[in-house]
């Protein structure tokens, strides 16, 4: 008996080996000769209207069967709702999921999953926790669901709060709710993530690689670590795996060899690398050669090198003339360099001292340059003594719309220092208070050298007191600098009074800062406490080389000096001697003795 177009069109709709396009077009026939009529059919036509994607025409149709006398079908608001999250429509799928409940349709937990499924793939984590807390029976996949919106929207917060409340619903943990809540763990709350990882393991809930591969991303200073650690629990690593802990290695001391040993492991693995993996790799690369070996490698894999390659590449080399020959493969291979190249290659030339390169560099940046690469091309101009160029390209900041940072100032206070310019120094280290940044120790010293330079002792003095306002402890550095501009100034009491800062301050006394005592000391013609100050070092063991009779004609009881045994402190012993001598014969030749 021969079936009706009615009866093969509907059967159309029920075969799970149709086209969805073939299903949708039975669905308009059926429409067409209002062959639709009983829930049943509505709900049978909108499922398969939204296998096929038409979301808009399963609203369409469901709202049909509202306006006729048919009654709702629970499963014709599920096939519409499915519909509408299928296609991302959280807002109209949320609207369905009300207008059925108001109805006093069931839809079900599965439903009400659905829903908070497009709003979590939305960023509509309120909306989610909100249908959470309107379940009647929420299950292990509400609660997953909840806590993955609120990681996707990075409220770690919430996502923390809803996996603690999943025992207290009398529901298990999985695998997939520690997961989620580790991925929101991010910067320095990666010991919550660790924390979790115990958890599972007290709970015997099995950590896959998603679970490892979070946690190394989130801690990358502990990611091989990590990496030992789910070996040793005997979970399979992927490709995502070995890219994460390779990534970490560039932070780490060693780590191009520690790039190159998990690169080598992956094989033992069975797992190919991708170009995510060379990249990496070459990122860890500190010598250039072995990141143009890498590159070699990558291509032999039928891999095409990307704009990240190359900046690796660039990132690892420190030779401009490798620097120009990389620049000139990305011309080749049709590559336009980037802010993060020219930033490299200027890097480069600065560490060869080639200031004017790195200006050249500085105007190929298409659009405006960031503030480490003006750092980087003011460093080089301050190392060739190009104090004028590094205070023009710091004049320069606002019309590349940046905002100089210490360093900025560091780099050209530093060239003031070279140029012998410590009246611009110091203005320089007030704008750091008019911008209300805090200085470094590299600020003040920067500024002291130049001020000892130029034996302006009082403002080197002056910038020493001004550590203590910024809560900074002055280092060996800081405190020889103005020692020593003490000594220019032949200023022997504020010399030994920086030493006592020093003492005071809990650091040893050091040779150049003893030196630079002495040396104030015997320009100021204080020989007397330059020999209490020696016996104030304690160091004495060597008999001094100087007539001791005239020591004790001229400093009294100052008897024999010693020194230690050390070849420069001998050296500072004879710079003493020398000055005594010289400050002693002066006495004479004035007394007529």
């Amino acid at each position: 008996m021969a079936i009706s177009e009615k009866e093969a069109l509907t059967a159309l709709l029920r075969d799970r080996s149709a086209t969805p396009k073939s299903q949708a077009e039975a669905v308009s026939a059926l429409f067409r000769n209002g062959w639709i009529q009983t829930p049943r059919q509505y709900a049978v036509a909108i499922a398969a209207l939204a296998r096929a994607g038409k979301w808009q025409t399963s609203l369409e149709l469901l709202f049909l069967m509202l306006e006729s006398a048919v009654d709702a079908e629970v499963k014709a608001f599920g096939a519409a709702i499915n519909a509408c999250s299928k296609a991302s429509r959280w807002r109209h799928a949320s609207l369905l999921l009300e207008v059925a409940q108001t109805a006093q349709a069931d839809m079900g937990t599965i439903v009400v999953n659905t829903v908070m499924g497009a709003c979590s793939r939305s960023q509509q984590w309120r909306q989610t926790l909100h249908l959470l807390g309107t379940s009647k029976t929420p299950d292990l996949t509400t609660c997953n669901t909840a806590i993955a919106a609120c990681a996707r929207a990075e409220g770690w917060q919430h996502a923390l709060t809803l996996l603690e409340q999943i025992p207290q619903r009398q529901l298990t943990r999985d695998t997939f709710s520690f997961n989620s809540v580790m991925s929101a763990l991010t910067g320095k709350r990666w010991a919550m993530g660790v924390a979790l990882l115990e958890s599972m393991v007290l709970e015997q809930v099995p950590p896959d690689p998603v679970t490892y591969n979070s946690l190394m991303d989130a801690a990358p200073h502990n990611a091989q670590e990590l990496f030992r650690h789910m070996l040793s629990r005997r979970v399979t690593p992927t490709v995502i795996s070995f890219n994460t802990v390779i990534a970490s290695c560039s932070k780490s001391l060693k780590s191009q060899d520690e790039a190159l040993h998990f690169f080598k492991d992956m094989r033992k693995h069975r797992l190919a690398p991708n170009l995510i993996t060379f990249n990496s790799c070459i990122a860890a690369c500190n010598d250039w050669q072995q990141a143009l070996a890498m590159l070699a490698a990558l291509e032999h894999e039928r891999l095409t090198a990307d704009l990240i390659t190359f900046n690796s590449l660039l990132s690892a080399c420190r030779d401009v003339r490798v620097v120009h020959m990389i620049l000139a493969e990305m011309q080749w291979r049709r590559l336009k360099p980037d802010l993060l190249s020219c930033s490299s290659a200027i890097t480069a030339c600065a560490s060869e001292g080639l200031w004017a390169e790195a200006l050249e560099f500085l105007a190929r940046i298409t659009g405006h340059p960031d503030v480490p690469a003006m750092n980087a091309v003011m460093t080089a101009c301050a190392e060739a003594g190009e104090w004028e160029r590094a205070f023009l390209l710091l004049q320069q900041f606002h019309l590349h719309h940046l905002v100089p940072d210490v360093v900025s100032f560091n780099s050209v206070m530093a060239a003031c220092d070279h140029g012998q310019q410590w009246d611009l120094a110091l203005w320089l280290f007030g704008q750091l208070r008019t911008l209300r940044l805090r200085p470094s120790l590299i600020s003040f010293s920067s500024a002291a050298s130049a001020c000892e330079k130029a034996k302006q002792w009082t403002q080197a003095v002056s910038l020493l007191l001004t550590l203590q306002q910024f809560g900074l402890q002055a280092d060996d550095i800081a405190f020889n600098t103005v020692t020593s501009a003490c000594g220019h100034g032949q200023q022997w009491k504020k010399a030994l009074g920086i030493l006592g800062c020093r003492e005071e301050c809990g650091l040893p006394w050091a040779l150049m800062t003893c030196n630079a005592a002495i040396s104030a000391c015997a320009a100021g013609l204080a020989t007397g406490v330059a020999v209490a100050f020696l016996r104030r070092s304690g160091k004495l063991h060597i008999e001094s080389s100087f007539n001791r009779t005239l020591v004790q004609d001229e400093m009294g009881a100052a008897g024999t000096v010693g020194f230690s045994q050390e070849k420069q402190q001998t050296k500072t012993f004879v710079s003493f001697t020398y000055w005594c001598n010289l400050s002693l014969s002066s006495s004479s030749v004035m007394t007529g003795n």
